[in-house]
């Protein structure tokens, strides 16, 4: 993942980064990075144009998620799912939700838009063509703790947001993931970034910010300054110490039943 630590006391988001930055690196460094995917997160009023009607968690997302991380698809092509501006890809239980089934594609649904100027009725309709399959919590489908119900092309920006967030190097506020090229490290990377910042933003901006490379791996053990890591290891030390307890009361047990069988054995 792509965040952002900062210079000083200034308090900024650091789970995201400068919106271009995910895919300037990969236009201009391909032999580095493989692919990224850059996410706007928002909620939406979701109907399916009948008696229905839900609000839920949203993701804009530019690049291909799909097939990056290889997220399971119940139902869709994982090759395509995601390429045009009015498909949309939502989890199991939307379509459940929804349907009352998961095999929804060629399906409907209408979100409501939040930009007025652009699309004066106020909702535009996306046609289902991806059902993801249900999914543990991860850092992919999940934006600060809640699940993403569905997804939809980032070239639907104008529906819901006054510009283009993706295109504003000033807007520090959009997570990225990036897949690094084999045998390529986050070190390696640090120069290019270094370099496309500097060259994209103001000297005030490049000098405060301070990216980063965090592994999604093992980003929710790290996650706020390794908070379940820490919890981890709190665990682990007392179930160690609660294993010792009772060894040492084993220990002691079995000394005081030998102790007196030894006394039976010389009464005898």
């Amino acid at each position: 993942m792509l965040e952002s630590d900062w210079e000083g006391e200034i308090n900024r988001p650091t789970m995201s980064t400068l919106a271009p930055l995910g895919e300037a690196v990969k236009d201009n460094y391909p032999d580095l990075v493989a692919n990224y995917f850059s996410i706007d997160a928002l909620s939406c009023n979701i109907s399916d144009g009948k008696d229905k009607s839900f609000r839920m968690n949203m993701q804009l997302g530019k690049g291909d998620f799909i097939q990056m991380f290889g997220i399971p698809l119940l139902h869709g092509d994982p090759t395509t799912a995601f390429e045009e501006p009015s498909n949309i890809i939502i989890q199991k239980e939307v379509a459940q939700a929804f349907f009352g089934r998961t095999n929804v594609i060629g399906e409907s649904l209408i979100l409501e838009t939040q930009n007025a100027n652009q699309n004066p009725t106020g909702s535009k309709e996306y046609i289902v063509s991806g059902v993801i399959d249900q999914l543990p919590e991860n850092s992919i489908t999940d934006n600060l703790g809640e699940r993403t119900n569905v997804y939809i092309n980032a070239e639907n920006m104008q529906y819901f947001r006054p510009f283009n967030l993706f295109e504003d190097w000033n807007n520090y506020i959009i997570q990225t993931r990036i897949e690094l090229q084999p045998g390529v490290t986050p070190e390696d990377l640090q120069l290019p970034i270094y370099q496309l910042i500097t060259t994209n933003t103001s000297e005030e901006l490049a000098e405060e910010i301070i990216p980063k490379l965090s592994s999604i791996e093992t980003y929710n053990l790290t996650d706020q300054n390794n908070a379940r890591l820490q919890l981890i290891y709190v665990l682990a030390a007392v179930a160690g110490f609660i294993l010792l307890m009772a060894m040492i009361n084993f220990v002691n047990i079995s000394l005081g039943m030998a102790r007196r069988r030894l006394r039976e054995i010389g009464v005898r």
